[in-house]
C-alpha cells in the first residue's frame, strides 16, 4: 500500500501551540525546531504522516489521530516512522517506509507499507 501528501510548507507560519500538541510529538517539535528552516521541517513531518493514514487507507478516521504515528529522523537525517502498536497490530503492518522531500514552499512524502 502507497499513500502520498504534498503540502504548502507556509501553513505552518501561523499556528497556535495548541495546533501542535494536537497534530505533533515532543519529540517531532524538537527536531524540527533544530532545523534551519522549521515550518519546512513541521511540513515534511505532517506530509509524512497523512501519507501514512492515505496508506492505510483511513485518514483520520477509526479513533486514531495524528499523534499515533511518531516522525524520527536518524542521524544523517533519514526519516524513520514509530507507529503505536495498536494502530500496527489493527492493520497488520510489518513494515512501513517513509521519504520526505522540500522544494520552495512544499513538503511531498510518500509511505509504503508491507
Amino acid at each position: 500500500m502507497i499513500g502520498i501528501d504534498l503540502i504548502r510548507c507556509s501553513r505552518f507560519e501561523k499556528k497556535s501551540s495548541t495546533f501542535f500538541k494536537k497534530y505533533f510529538t515532543e519529540n517531532e517539535i524538537s527536531y524540527a525546531k533544530t532545523r534551519k528552516n522549521f515550518k519546512e521541517s513541521i511540513a515534511g513531518i505532517f506530509a509524512a504522516k497523512e501519507a501514512f493514514f492515505k496508506a492505510i487507507g483511513i485518514g483520520l478516521l477509526n479513533g486514531f489521530k495524528m499523534t499515533d504515528v511518531e516522525i524520527l529522523h536518524e542521524e544523517g537525517g533519514r526519516p524513520i516512522l514509530k507507529i503505536k502498536k495498536e494502530l500496527a497490530k489493527k492493520f497488520k503492518i510489518k513494515k512501513a517506509s517513509i521519504s520526505i522531500s522540500h522544494d520552495g514552499d512544499f513538503a511531498i512524502a510518500i509511505c509504503e507499507i508491507n
